[in-house]
């Protein structure tokens, strides 16, 4: 048996004006997992940088003003569909975010009675606390955030899941982070619902 899922998400985010938090091509560059893509402006300044495997499939595209301090961060699940965006002024205040730091989910069939789950968020200037998953009517679960090996400024959540006997899932996950500059508490809120059915394959978070 395969599952097919519907997934609903809320997130409480602010971020109209802040205090100036400059980040560099530079900081970035020297956090990430693995070599950046990096393009180049006027001056041999950097104007870009991108995620290793974004050009073939998904990940993080990064521009800079001309004094390489971010200007905006854009994850894409391919090259057509950005998923999440953060913007920020020459003074390094984030004016404007679209979509969830919650950027990508995978979900992978191990098994007939068994699933691996991968859930990703975005984590620059971010502090998340545990994430807490529910899963039907069980007791929560509480799962640590590690930094992913392959995309920059990316956290991510793996475990599995016994289905034998389910033919429904419903999992409800919740999210408390601290924004690093502004000082502002955010709570991410996520309802996925999962559905056996013998024709469809598991698919990613859409």
């Amino acid at each position: 048996m395969k599952w097919i899922f519907i997934f609903f998400l809320f997130s409480l985010v602010s971020c109209d004006k802040g205090p100036i938090c400059f980040i560099t091509a530079g900081e970035i560059q020297k956090h990430a997992p693995q070599k950046l893509i990096v393009s180049y402006g006027t001056g041999q300044k950097i104007a870009a940088l991108y995620d290793s495997g974004w050009d073939n499939s998904k990940g993080g595209a990064y521009l800079f003003y001309k004094d390489e301090k971010l200007k905006s961060y854009t994850y894409y699940q391919n090259l057509k569909k950005p998923v999440y965006r953060e913007e920020y002024n020459e003074n390094g205040v984030m004016t404007r975010s679209e979509g969830s730091p919650m950027v990508d989910r995978i979900i992978s069939e191990v098994n007939l009675d068994s699933a691996f789950f991968q859930i990703y968020f975005f984590k620059l200037q971010k502090t998340f606390q545990k994430l807490k998953i529910t899963i039907n009517k069980n007791p929560p679960l509480l799962f640590p955030l590690l930094d992913d090996s392959v995309n920059s400024n990316i956290k991510v959540v793996s475990f599995g899941l016994n289905t034998k006997d389910l033919t429904n899932l419903n999992i409800y996950t919740h999210l408390e982070y601290l924004n690093d500059c502004s000082k502002i508490n955010h709570i991410l809120s996520d309802t996925l619902l999962l559905v056996k059915n013998p024709h469809i394959s598991p698919a990613n978070a859409k």
